[in-house]
């Protein structure tokens, strides 16, 4: 009988691969620039903002006498201070936006138009990477909201008043108005015992849980008062600087110019233009 030997020979597979070289760096697609530039509105806005800036400024300086060196110099800090912050503004387009600071501001519109950054702006974007930078435009900072907080609380009339009780009675008159700023840390106090303690996420929160919707209103009304009344009483400290007697085109026009500044940015960006303005005006005070 004959036997059969089976051999178990070794597989050997060969792979051939060929690495193809690098393309050369392609040129920059000016369509597609120029198609980012239209798709991102945010910036096709600011040039009428910009243009009509730069009319009011020459119409302040064909009507108005500025006076002397500073007082012309006091009004083209208000006039560029105004006319960076609205520029820079962030446009929101819902209630999401304006509300909650999100969206998509000028840089990150610039660095879309640049770079092709993802906005995260479009509906059905659901990448991660979307989602990150939609995810570090929402939050807010310690270091945005202290001082938003802080110039918050500290107006430009309790300063005026601050440095003219100084002015008369030294370093101590300074001291003894400025000592509400104190209220600041307590409020700060029950402000953190009504998040941790209550779990309340705000003030009015915990007003409508404990009196009812009709407290709620009469305290919306009680701060419509009082913001309105301190709105008016610091443009009128605002147009003072600009001007000694009351009633002059001079003082009507800071009033005005340093009412219709901040109602723009709040407006166009609302929640995120506010927290960036509070930060700049924080950083100019101190």
């Amino acid at each position: 009988r004959r036997r059969t030997r089976t051999v178990h020979l070794p597989r050997i597979n060969l792979r051939l691969t060929s690495r193809a070289p690098n393309p050369p760096a392609a040129a920059p697609d000016m369509s597609t620039f120029v198609e980012r530039i239209m798709e991102a509105k945010e910036l096709v806005w600011r040039v009428p903002l910009g243009v009509a800036f730069l009319v009011a400024l020459i119409i302040m300086h064909a009507v108005l006498d500025l006076g002397d060196d500073t007082q012309t110099t006091g009004w083209l800090v208000m006039v560029w201070y105004g006319a960076i912050l609205i520029v820079t503004a962030q446009i929101s387009t819902t209630a999401r936006e304006f509300f909650r600071g999100e969206g998509v501001g000028v840089f990150a519109a610039i660095d879309y138009v640049i770079r092709g950054t993802p906005r995260g702006d479009k509906a059905g974007s659901d990448s991660p990477e979307t989602k990150d930078i939609l995810k570090q435009r929402a939050d807010v900072g310690f270091w945005t909201l202290m001082p938003s907080a802080m110039i918050t609380w500290i107006f430009a009339k309790s300063i005026n008043n601050a440095a003219i009780w100084g002015a008369r009675y030294g370093v101590m008159g300074g001291v003894a108005y400025s000592g509400f700023y104190l209220s600041f840390f307590s409020a700060a106090l029950v402000g953190f015992l009504l998040r941790t303690r209550s779990g309340y996420t705000s003030l009015p929160t915990a007003i409508e849980k404990v009196y009812g919707p009709v407290a709620l209103f009469g305290f919306g009304l009680m701060l419509f008062y009082r913001l309105w009344n301190e709105i008016w009483s610091n443009t009128a400290v605002v147009a003072s600087f600009y001007s000694e007697d009351v009633w002059t085109p001079q003082w009507w026009a800071a009033a005005w110019l340093s009412a219709i500044i901040p109602a723009a940015y709040v407006i166009m960006g609302g929640m995120r233009s506010s927290l960036v303005s509070d930060v700049l005006q924080a950083g100019l005070g101190l």
